[in-house]
């Protein structure tokens, strides 16, 4: 069986996440990223044949190069913006004819890109467009998915939830809006969660705190002239164990969570769990054009006047 290659992805970060930055090119190195990642674990996936594979790796290439292409004129266009933005006064003209191009460019590539995932749909056969939607219909779940995992109701996933803080009560929100409609949770249900999450965020802090102190006591010991091997081994030792307490705590948090639904809801959930599982196959398979763009890991939509706040939970 053939495989893509393996080495190396081109992403179209302007065009991937919807900035409104000019367009940028990563190159990314993937062998050591899980095989679900992988070309093979795509080839797997979808059961693609030789000849499918080699039609996804040939299209893919000529939509790069002409990425690629468009992509330097944009770098072009941006350097004659910034030499531009140096003149006093700057020529509107100027200015608007380049920012217009880049946004051409812009629709451009999108439009390229819709086109290529089309034509590589239309390259598979049922069943196989049939794994696509699934990934498309889990792909679809991840804000939500996200929104579980910082409620500490299924297990974390590739990257670090994302919770959302409220500037006006002042306090995380462990159960979004959008997480309470999808799993039908009452006021008190949510309240309980939150409850579950705020106390294992005080005990976490406590541990963390424990840890810190440790180390500054290893700290000291090292400085001795004279080490003494079992006070840094008991020390080494007790930060081992509070590192335990804390994803044990992690563990029976979520068990304590879960048993707050009731059994439909834990059904639903498993859904979110579901594609969670999913999330290195959309990934890979977004990587290669096959899928739409798996924004939900780097960006969320924030509404400006909301008091919420979002920030990265590890």
């Amino acid at each position: 069986m053939s495989t893509l290659p393996n080495t190396t992805l081109i992403i179209i970060l302007g065009l991937q996440f919807g900035s409104s930055t000019a367009i940028a090119q990563t190159t990314v190195p993937i062998p050591g990223f899980p095989p679900t990642l992988s070309e093979a674990g795509i080839i797997r996936y979808l059961n693609l044949t030789d000849s499918e594979t080699a039609f996804v790796h040939q299209s893919v290439d000529a939509y790069n190069q002409v990425a690629g292409a468009k992509q330097q004129r944009v770098a072009q266009l941006r350097g004659e913006i910034a030499n531009e933005d140096q003149q006093d006064p700057p020529d509107p003209m100027a200015l608007g004819v380049r920012y217009a191009e880049i946004q051409t460019i812009r629709h451009d590539l999108a439009n390229q890109q819709t086109a290529l995932r089309t034509k590589l749909r239309a390259s598979l056969d049922d069943l196989q467009r049939g794994k696509l939607d699934a990934l498309s219909d889990a792909r679809n779940l991840q804000p939500i998915v996200g929104d579980a995992q910082c409620a500490n109701l299924i297990d974390q996933g590739i990257s670090p939830s994302v919770c959302g803080y409220d500037t006006v009560l002042h306090q995380i929100v462990w159960v979004s809006s959008a997480l309470l409609r999808y799993l039908s949770l009452s006021n008190d249900q949510a309240g309980a969660v939150s409850g579950l999450n705020n106390d294992n965020q005080q005990q976490t802090a406590l541990n963390q705190e424990k840890i810190s102190q440790l180390q500054g006591q290893i700290l000291l010991e090292n400085n001795k002239v004279t080490l003494d091997p079992l006070a840094l081994g008991t020390l080494y030792s007790e930060i081992e164990t509070t590192q335990r307490a804390i994803k044990s705590d992690q563990v029976t948090l979520r068990s304590n969570a879960r048993a707050i639904l009731s059994d439909l809801q834990r059904i639903t959930l498993k859904s979110l769990d579901d594609a969670r599982q999913l999330q290195l196959l959309i990934i890979g398979c977004d990587l290669r054009k096959l899928v739409g763009s798996s924004s939900w890991l780097v960006v969320r939509q924030v509404n400006i006047d909301s008091p919420t706040v979002w920030f990265l939970r590890g």
